[in-house]
């Protein structure tokens, strides 16, 4: 019988130190600033025009490898040959790969890791304003809101400045933040730890 109300005095002292899942749901996380989000989108455009260098070498390289020269190409009449079509469609899927590459850059990494390697490098992380990792759908949507963000000289990056949340356009029509790394890691530790109480409460 005292083992039993030690027991149930134990779980109620747990429960009245332990926030709810709902508590920690509510906790406010720091959103990052214009100027550390601006260092990040410049290591990232950086990054992403060396990348699209290399790539298109690599790219022509190889073409120049097989044989497929793209300054003596004539397209005028491509069924004269096989060969012919088959280096126009080798050409064309290349043209498209470098031109995938920026955008799968910023939606891959969204996606996959919540943060481009810029981000990454400044500590912040993108996640959806319930706290929640992105989706293909957000990321592209996203990625989509940066050239409208650029519209009317990139007022909707300026925006952050003003908004309250610290929102660009793009963050608005994705429904996101950005978030410091810490930040959003202490949530996630928090979010397991309370989870891990309340199952071993049940118990």
């Amino acid at each position: 019988m005292t083992k039993l109300v030690d027991r149930d005095a134990s779980t109620f002292q747990m429960m009245r130190t332990t926030p709810t899942l709902a508590a920690v749901a509510a906790m406010p996380l720091h959103q990052a600033g214009f100027v550390s989000r601006a260092a990040a989108f410049v290591l990232d455009v950086l990054l992403v025009t060396a990348g699209s260098i290399i790539f298109a070498a690599l790219v022509s390289l190889l073409l120049s490898f097989f044989g497929f020269d793209t300054q003596t190409l004539s397209i005028d009449n491509p069924a004269t040959s096989i060969l012919g079509v088959i280096q126009i469609i080798i050409i064309a899927i290349s043209t498209i790969s470098v031109f995938l590459f920026v955008p799968g850059y910023f939606i891959l990494s969204w996606v996959l890791v919540g943060a481009t390697p810029g981000k990454q490098v400044l500590g912040l992380r993108v996640i959806r304003t319930n706290k929640t990792p992105l989706g293909w759908g957000r990321a592209i949507v996203r990625f989509v809101g940066y050239y409208i963000s650029a519209i009317a000289f990139f007022l909707g990056y300026l925006w952050v400045f003003v908004d309250g949340r610290r929102q660009a356009w793009h963050d608005k029509m994705a429904d996101t933040f950005v978030v410091y790394s810490w930040d959003i890691a202490k949530f996630e530790t928090d979010r397991a730890d309370t989870a891990s109480g309340q199952a071993g409460t049940k118990n």
